[in-house]
């Protein structure tokens, strides 16, 4: 009998274990990366992040991620390209692996921008368009033990940078064929009145001649 409530109490707190885990892991939180830069040589592109759709207890204060950009686009990235927003610090990111962490002394779960990072393009730059992704993306509010909601693996996300477009102008030509004015009007009708004046002359000179 001691044994079989002994199986049935070890079962108890198994169940109660895997159903809390389960509500554990059911804890998500959504991303995601804009810009609205354009890829231009020498300039500097800005993207941010922002977290939403939280669903993790009392929320969030500490991601972890990784930046992958190409190299050959954009200058080597460092610490200080990133810029934490809403109190959020970044705390390291290491260039090696591209790896960063942000913190907060309190936690959130409402919609906010988190981070901005800014990327100096190349010049000069042979692409039209461009990637930026933050990866391998970890949130977490808090350790588990303690009510928090563990590590939360997050979707990577991306923004497509694309090169700015340059419209050529072309100059109209100037129009030659310009109105003739009144005073021009004026003289071509007196020159014509004056031919007709003359032909009648002449031609009545001509037959006073003849007779």
């Amino acid at each position: 009998m001691k044994k079989t409530a002994k199986i049935v109490t070890i079962l108890m707190i198994a169940f109660i274990i895997i159903s809390y885990a389960s509500v554990v892991n059911a804890a998500s939180v959504g991303v995601t990366l804009n810009s609205s830069s354009k890829l231009k040589a020498g300039d500097t592109i800005e993207v941010t992040l922002k977290i939403g759709n939280i669903s993790a207890g009392e929320g969030i204060d500490a991601i972890v991620a990784s930046l992958d950009y190409d190299k050959n686009v954009f200058e080597q990235v460092t610490q200080n390209n990133f810029v934490g927003l809403n109190q959020w610090n970044v705390n390291i990111y290491d260039a090696t692996t591209q790896i960063f962490t942000m913190t907060k002394s309190a936690k959130v779960n409402t919609p906010s921008d988190v981070l901005k990072i800014t990327l100096k393009v190349k010049n000069p730059v042979n692409v039209n368009s461009t990637t930026v992704t933050i990866k391998d993306i970890s949130a977490s509010g808090g350790a588990v033990d303690v009510g928090g909601t563990g590590d939360i693996t997050v979707q990577n996300t991306s923004v497509i940078i694309q090169k700015e477009t340059t419209t050529t102008v072309v100059p109209e030509k100037p129009n030659t064929n310009l109105p003739k004015t009144g005073e021009e009007v004026g003289i071509i009708a007196s020159i014509a009145v004056i031919s007709v004046i003359a032909v009648i002359a002449y031609m009545k000179y001509r037959n006073i001649q003849i007779k």
